[in-house]
């Protein structure tokens, strides 16, 4: 059984191309504003951000969510943090808003290749079928809460609170390695 003791680490990778990792150290930012001053905010994290619950809009390594009415999640490279919390001081001058640094409270977990859809939702009631390409949604893995993100049509990447990260990462690799089994199982039949 792959172990998750370090979070910067590979943790599973399947014969089908299934790939279990973390993702790089990125700084994360919980952002309550209201909707009309979305654009306000967009000047100062130096690129779009969704106004519909459930997008997801990437610019180069930046992520931005719509996670909720007024509720947004920033993320940005670590160098562009301090940068980016400069920006949004300045904009509190004219513009109410709550910006919180959770940089440290969540690890990403990135799961990609042909099983990932089925591996994630062994743990998760979501549907993952009609979460689209640049979507996101708050759900549950298990027990645990995890902001799911659709990257690409077989990539996806989950934010989960950090204490929760190593119980989630072996829940996903033990169904990854069902699934792999499985899939061996049924091709060796054939």
């Amino acid at each position: 059984m792959p172990t998750f003791t370090r979070p910067d680490l590979l943790f599973f990778h399947g014969a089908s191309g299934t790939k279990l990792s973390t993702t790089p150290q990125i700084a994360r930012f919980s952002l309550g504003i209201a909707a009309k001053d979305v654009g306000k905010a967009a000047g100062a994290f130096g690129a779009s951000i969704p106004k519909n619950i459930g997008e997801m809009i990437q610019a180069g390594q930046s992520f931005a969510l719509c996670l909720g009415p007024d509720e947004y999640q920033l993320m940005v490279p670590m160098a562009l943090a301090n940068p980016l919390m400069k920006n949004f001081s300045h904009l509190r001058a004219t513009t109410p808003h709550s910006l919180v640094d959770i940089s440290y409270s969540q690890v990403g977990i990135e799961v990609c290749g042909p099983l990932a859809t089925t591996i994630i939702s062994a743990g998760c009631p979501l549907d993952l079928s009609v979460l689209p390409v640049g979507g996101c949604a708050r759900s549950i893995l298990d027990k645990v809460q995890v902001i799911v993100i659709k990257t690409g049509e077989q990539n996806y990447q989950l934010q989960i609170m950090r204490s929760f990260a190593p119980f989630a990462g072996k829940l996903l690799a033990k169904a990854a390695i069902q699934y792999e089994a499985e899939l061996a199982l049924n091709s060796g039949e054939e």
